[in-house]
C-alpha cells in the first residue's frame, strides 16, 4: 500500500515560509503602532518617517525577490502539476501586484520633502493599510495552498515542491 507523505508531516518547509515573513511581519506590526500613535496625536507624522523608510527598504529587499522567484519558478511548477491551483495562484499573483504597488506609492511619499510628506500622510496611511491587509491575507493563503498541495502530490512532485520552496 502506497501512502503519500503530506507537507504537514514535514512542517519545516511551511515553518520556513512563515519564518521568512517574520521580520517583515514584525516591522509591519511596529509601523502599525507608530501610525496609530500619529493618528491619535501622540507623535508627529515626521517622527515616523525613518521607520517607514526602514520598513520599505526591508519590504522591497525581501518581497520583490521572493515574489520574483515564486512567479518565475514556483507558481508555474504548481500549475503544471496541479492545474486546479491556477485560480489560487492567480489570486496570489494579484496580491503581489497590490503589495508592490502600495510599496512603490509609499516610497514616493516618504521621498518627498517634509511638507509634502506631512501633507500626504493620510494617503500614506491608506496605502499602508492596504499593504498590511494584503500582506496578512497573502501569507495565510500561501501557506494554506502549500499545505493543501502537500496532501495531493505524489512523492516525487512533493520533493520537487520542497526543493523549490527551499529556494524561496
Amino acid at each position: 500500500m502506497h501512502m503519500r507523505q503530506t507537507m504537514n508531516e514535514s512542517p519545516s518547509v511551511i515553518d520556513q515560509l512563515e519564518h521568512d515573513h517574520l521580520t517583515l511581519t514584525r516591522l509591519v506590526e511596529d509601523l502599525r503602532v507608530a501610525i496609530q500613535d500619529v493618528l491619535r496625536g501622540d507623535r508627529e507624522a515626521l517622527d515616523v518617517r525613518d521607520e517607514l523608510g526602514e520598513f520599505l527598504s526591508v519590504a522591497e529587499e525581501e518581497l520583490y525577490e521572493h515574489f520574483d522567484r515564486e512567479e518565475q519558478v514556483l507558481f508555474p511548477y504548481i500549475t503544471e502539476v496541479n492545474p486546479e491551483a491556477e485560480a489560487a495562484i492567480a489570486k496570489l499573483e494579484h496580491a503581489h501586484d497590490r503589495m508592490c504597488g502600495a510599496m512603490s506609492r509609499m516610497a514616493r511619499i516618504v521621498e518627498q520633502d517634509d511638507e509634502g510628506f506631512a501633507s500626504s500622510f493620510d494617503a500614506l496611511v491608506a496605502l499602508f493599510a492596504r499593504f498590511d491587509a494584503n500582506f496578512g491575507r497573502h501569507a495565510k493563503e500561501e501557506v494554506a495552498l502549500f499545505r493543501s498541495l502537500g496532501s495531493r502530490l505524489e512523492p516525487a512532485e512533493l520533493e520537487r515542491l520542497r526543493e523549490l520552496l527551499a529556494q524561496i
